[in-house]
């Protein structure tokens, strides 16, 4: 007869506020499209549509190696306080970013990083079961924790 012992499993495939080792994979840009609503939050039958640049992350060590995680920012870099793509080209390339800095999401494709991601709400599928989605939430410089990955 068979026999088993419970283990501990989490739904999400990820673990929060944990850095994990990174290697960027590429950054793409995703256009949404919405429509329009009024002042009153009546949809006014036009529609609209704005971009966002998608990170994928590929984790390189650890418990985790292989695993995947995403980040979804604007589409654009500014002085911001607040500016994700901005904070994660300071912190892959080591650099400040000032006003009229120019920049390319190719300049950052391979290269090593340190992440952390959240642990966000559970949302249903079509198929009514859930998704647990963990979004990269932070991008730190790859000898954040004394060791650099190798960029492979």
């Amino acid at each position: 007869m068979p026999k088993g012992t419970v283990a501990e499993e989490n739904e999400y495939s990820l673990p929060a506020e944990t850095p994990l080792p990174a290697r960027l994979e590429s950054v793409t840009t995703k256009t949404i499209t919405f429509d329009k609503k009024d002042n009153f939050g009546n949809r006014t039958g036009e529609k609209d549509s704005f971009d966002k640049w998608i990170w994928e992350f590929k984790i390189t060590g650890g418990d985790y190696a292989g695993l995947r995680a995403w980040a979804e920012t604007e589409d654009r870099v500014t002085t911001r306080a607040d500016n994700k793509p901005r904070a994660f080209f300071e912190a892959m390339l080591g650099a400040a970013f000032d006003a009229g800095r120019g920049f390319d999401t190719d300049d950052l494709i391979g290269l090593p990083a340190i992440i952390t991601v959240r642990n966000d709400e559970p949302r249903q599928k079509k198929d009514g079961t859930n998704f647990y989605p963990c979004p990269v939430d932070d991008v730190f410089p790859a000898d954040a924790l004394g060791t650099v990955e190798p960029p492979f």
